[in-house]
């Protein structure tokens, strides 16, 4: 019920931020997470429409997703050293520039 009032969340305050794949992937998202907690329906029963609906590499992300198998859609994973932020690096870069000057 947490996830499903989270992602509830995401999509109502967020959705202006989101490109529209993202937006899609929280719209099924939160389908799965209904039939989940719906004790009268099973999830299977619905998951042909759901693939025609939201595209089939969606389904299976968001399937993967909430069996465990992955987390946090479409966002880079972040290294120790946050290699994948290249503004970062770059600022990084020009402060250590500044320091050797100044030094």
């Amino acid at each position: 019920e947490e996830a499903l009032d989270m992602a509830e969340w995401v999509i109502t305050f967020g959705a202006s931020t989101m490109s529209a794949q993202r937006q899609t992937f929280y719209r099924c998202l939160i389908e799965q997470l209904q039939l989940a907690l719906d004790e009268d329906r099973n999830a299977k029963d619905y998951e042909w429409i759901h693939r025609q609906l939201y595209g089939d590499e969606i389904y299976e992300t968001v399937c993967q997703h909430i069996n465990g198998q992955s987390a946090f859609y479409g966002l880079s994973v972040i290294g120790d050293d946050c290699e994948n932020f290249t503004s970062h690096q770059q600022l990084l870069t020009a402060y250590r520039k500044w320091q050797v000057v100044k030094n």
